[in-house]
């Protein structure tokens, strides 16, 4: 595969002992599809697309049971992993590809919401999915990206490769809160990348908690900052 943004792309054939490599345009790696552009669009229909199927496994496979929690239970253990899956690397920025994803839990809350004696559309979704304890899927993943950031800090994940990109702020005055420096990126794509959004959602939580803690402490607190403000 030969990665590249541009209009055109010069490609070469690469060969091992005398024999063509194939040339392909997607590949998953680890659970994440790429493509040749660097884009995930083919990674997120896929995630939609398996996410749907499983909601109707659910719907069919308990059609029977009276408590809805039952559902909800299901929707947690088989659906939500699914979308949210590595999305530290893939996460979308794209309004478009968000709301791709968002529908996905609509649905499901929607056919919650026929179990509780609603009619599809007329499903009060914000007030099911707060019955039920189901946040937006965009809140869920600034969490697991900060999350994923207080590791990196705290020094529980290994990965020097990433620590090197994340630059630690020093205070200028005593009421600065900024722990994280952001850079200028020349292009939106750039601006969207991993690095950047990490930092840029830690900036935003900073200010209220203890970001050097460890793991466990951090996830309870962070869990109370970013549920109750939304």
């Amino acid at each position: 595969m030969t990665f590249n943004r541009g209009k055109s792309c010069r490609h070469f054939n690469y060969s091992i002992n005398g024999k063509q490599l194939e040339r392909v345009f997607r590949m998953r790696d680890l659970g994440v599809i790429l493509n040749s552009s660097l884009s995930y669009n083919d990674h997120i229909l896929n995630v939609s697309s398996r996410a749907n199927a499983l909601i109707g496994f659910i719907v069919r496979s308990t059609r029977d049971f009276r408590s809805p929690i039952t559902m909800v239970n299901l929707y947690k253990t088989l659906v939500r992993p699914v979308l949210e899956y590595g999305s530290v690397i893939w996460s979308p920025y794209q309004i478009g590809h968000n709301e791709m994803l968002n529908r996905v839990q609509v649905r499901f809350v929607r056919l919650l919401g026929i179990r509780l004696g609603y009619t599809f559309l007329g499903t009060p979704v914000a007030e099911v999915e707060n019955m039920f304890g189901l946040q937006s899927l965009s809140l869920r993943k600034k969490f697991l990206d900060v999350v994923f950031l207080n590791k990196i800090v705290s020094g529980v994940l290994d990965c020097p490769v990433i620590l090197s990109y994340i630059d630690i702020s020093i205070p200028i005055g005593t009421r600065s809160k900024t722990i994280f420096q952001r850079k200028s990126m020349l292009s939106y794509y750039a601006y969207n990348s991993s690095v950047q959004r990490l930092l840029r959602c830690g900036s935003d939580v900073a200010p209220l908690i203890e970001f050097f803690m460890r793991p466990t402490g951090f996830r309870n607190d962070l869990f109370q900052i970013i549920y109750k403000k939304s």
